[in-house]
């Protein structure tokens, strides 16, 4: 898919209008990740504005659901929970498809998938089975990442800072990579790695 250009404008429908120094920081990337959930909450900020910048490049866009996140369970139809089941259902290290997402009741995934669609923006969804920030790392390690769009993490409550679910403990997982950050209003910054 060819990148848009300053006259095309930011891509429809997704809430986002994205600077220069934006999409120039991930110009190239294969593929851009974000993390995403049920909710309306900081993780979800991240979502639309990557789908933007995704649009933007051409690259593909891989969404970490964060909502599935748990250190006990898993949420996938097979792994140690679920060993007796099989096909259609995966164990965490691909990206799922639209058949699981079915079966595992994850309708706004299905949704989030088919925006994507309608945007032009080739998307894979992949559910967490980390807590925090750890859901990120386990992103990056199993997908090949270019950039990474995330919430601020701005001001984190004590929950936060007693799990290291803060912008400190991204930045040292990006290894290199690039980290932009979204916020609530959909804009996205560049993260300089202060504070």
């Amino acid at each position: 898919m060819p990148p848009n250009t300053d006259r095309d404008g930011p891509p429809s429908g997704t809430g986002a209008a994205l600077n220069a120094d934006i999409i120039a920081a991930v110009m190239g990337a294969k593929a851009i990740g974000a993390p995403t959930t049920d909710a309306s909450d900081a993780w979800s900020w991240a979502r639309r504005p990557a789908m933007a910048l995704a649009k933007a490049v051409g690259s593909q866009l891989v969404l970490g659901d964060v909502s599935t996140r748990s250190p006990w369970t898993t949420p996938y139809g097979s792994g140690g929970v679920g060993a007796d089941r099989r096909s259609p259902y995966s164990d965490g290290t691909t990206l799922v498809t639209k058949e699981e997402l079915t079966l595992l009741g994850r309708d706004y995934l299905l949704d989030q998938l088919r925006e994507a669609e309608v945007e032009g923006v080739e998307t894979g969804v992949w559910l967490a089975d980390r807590p925090g920030v750890l859901a990120l790392d386990r992103l990056l390690e199993l997908f090949d990442i270019d950039a990474l769009v995330v919430p601020p993490f701005d001001h984190p409550g004590l929950g936060e800072r007693l799990t290291g679910d803060t912008i400190r403990a991204v930045r040292a997982r990006m290894s290199g990579k690039t980290l932009l950050v979204a916020r609530e209003d959909g804009s996205v910054t560049i993260d300089k790695g202060v504070g």
